[in-house]
C-alpha cells in the first residue's frame, strides 16, 4: 500500500516531465547509439558486495521507454504510445505481475489535458486536469489539479515553464489555495538544471542545490545546502565509459570517500 500510495502522489510529475525538445527516451537519460535496455545495480559502501538491481529499462527500436522495472518499490511498469509518440497509457504491476493500476493520458492539440488512474478494478482512484495559460512570449503556465474518486481536489501545484517545457518555478499549494512552496530551476545552454531552490511562503529558504557537467552532459558535481544546519554537501561523480560513450561504472565521491558505486548493464540493438 506504501508503494501504491507514493506512486500516485508523484504519477503526475514524473508523466509530465518530458520535455518537447526531447527527441526519446534514451535523449532524456543521456543514453547513446541503439540502446535496446540498461539494467542498473548499485553497491553503497557498507555493502561492497552487494548484488542487487535498482532499476531495468527497456526500450523500443526508437528509443521510446516501453518497460521500467523499480526494484526499490518490486513494481515495474509497461508504457504505450499514441500515435504522436506521446504516453498514452502507463500499466503498473508488481513483480508477479498482477496489476496494480493503470494511467490513460489524453491530449488537447498535443498538450496534455488531463490523466485517470484506474485500480486493479477499473475504479477510477484519481484524476488530475492541466490547465495552460501564456504569460510571456517565452514561458507559460500550467495549473495541475489531482482530485480523488469523489472528486474532492487533493493536490494544487502551478507550474510556470519555458519554450522547451521546462519547470522555471513549480509552486505548491494547500487544499485552500494558498502556497506553501516554491521551487525555482535554472538551465545552462544544454538545458541540463545547475541550480534548484526550495523557498517557503515568506521567502524563507529550505533547500538548495547546483550542479556541475561535463561535456558528455553528465554531472560531475553538486554541492547541496542545509540552512537548517547551515552546512553544504559538496558531491563529486566520476565515470567508466564503453565504447558508445554511455557510462557503465559511476562512483559517488564525497569528502574523497566513496559513498556508492553504481554499475550498468547495456545491451544494444
Amino acid at each position: 500500500m506504501k508503494n501504491i500510495f507514493y506512486i500516485l502522489s508523484f504519477l503526475f510529475f514524473v508523466c509530465c516531465s518530458k520535455s518537447p525538445q526531447i527527441q526519446n527516451d534514451l535523449t532524456e537519460l543521456d543514453l547513446k547509439g541503439k540502446v535496446k535496455s540498461v539494467i542498473e545495480t548499485s553497491y553503497p559502501k557498507t555493502h561492497r558486495y552487494w548484488n542487487q538491481k535498482d532499476f531495468e529499462y527497456y526500450f523500443d527500436n526508437n528509443g521510446y521507454l516501453k518497460k521500467k522495472i523499480e526494484y526499490s518499490f518490486n513494481t515495474y511498469k509497461q508504457i504505450e504510445y499514441d500515435k504522436n509518440n506521446q504516453v498514452s497509457e502507463i500499466n503498473h504491476y508488481d513483480l508477479n505481475d498482477s496489476l496494480i493500476f493503470k494511467t490513460k493520458f489524453s491530449y488537447d492539440n498535443q498538450k496534455l489535458s488531463n490523466q485517470k488512474v484506474f485500480n486493479s478494478k477499473n475504479e477510477i482512484v484519481q484524476t488530475v486536469s492541466y490547465e495552460y495559460s501564456k504569460t510571456t512570449d517565452t514561458s507559460n503556465l500550467v495549473v495541475e489539479k489531482a482530485y480523488n474518486h469523489k472528486g474532492e481536489i487533493i493536490h494544487l501545484n502551478s507550474n510556470l515553464k519555458n519554450q522547451k517545457g521546462q519547470d522555471l518555478k513549480w509552486n505548491e499549494f494547500n487544499l485552500k489555495g494558498q502556497l506553501q512552496f516554491s521551487h525555482d530551476l535554472t538551465y545552462n545552454k544544454n538545458g541540463k538544471i545547475i541550480e534548484y531552490k526550495k523557498v517557503d511562503s515568506i521567502n524563507n529558504l529550505k533547500w538548495k542545490w547546483n550542479k556541475v557537467y561535463n561535456s558528455k552532459n553528465l554531472e560531475t558535481e553538486r554541492k547541496l545546502y542545509n540552512p537548517n544546519l547551515d552546512k553544504e554537501t559538496n558531491r563529486i561523480s566520476t565515470y567508466k565509459y564503453d565504447n558508445h560513450e554511455n557510462w557503465i561504472i559511476k562512483h559517488l565521491i564525497q569528502d574523497n570517500d566513496t559513498l556508492k558505486t553504481l554499475n550498468r548493464e547495456i545491451k544494444y540493438y
